[in-house]
């Protein structure tokens, strides 16, 4: 009866090390993947930025109207505010790890 205990054991072992090893790997890339999110995340609200600056200047030119201003700026500020909160949680999240 020992002898069929020592038999599961090393296969056992052998299992719980390949998932110890698969849930490292999945860890890292889930780690890679937020960052590269978080760098995507600041590009995209730069460019909003930036656009928000040429449609102000278009507005100021005399290119659109008030009323086109209003309605597209609104549009990008509320895209930024959003793209700001998910960077705030990812802050967060980064913060809070590194405790560990």
């Amino acid at each position: 009866m020992s002898g069929r205990r020592r038999s599961w054991g090393i296969p056992v072992l052998l299992a719980t090390a390949i998932l110890t090893i698969i849930m490292l790997i999945v860890a890292i890339l889930s780690l890679r993947s937020e960052e590269e999110d978080y760098e995507y995340l600041l590009d995209r609200r730069d460019k909003l930025q930036d656009e928000l600056i040429r449609l102000k200047i278009m507005k100021l030119e005399g290119r659109i109207s008030e009323k086109e201003y209003r309605e597209i700026s609104k549009k990008y500020l509320r895209e930024i505010k959003r793209i700001e909160e998910k960077l705030e949680k990812i802050e967060k999240r980064g913060k809070s790890s590194r405790t560990f």
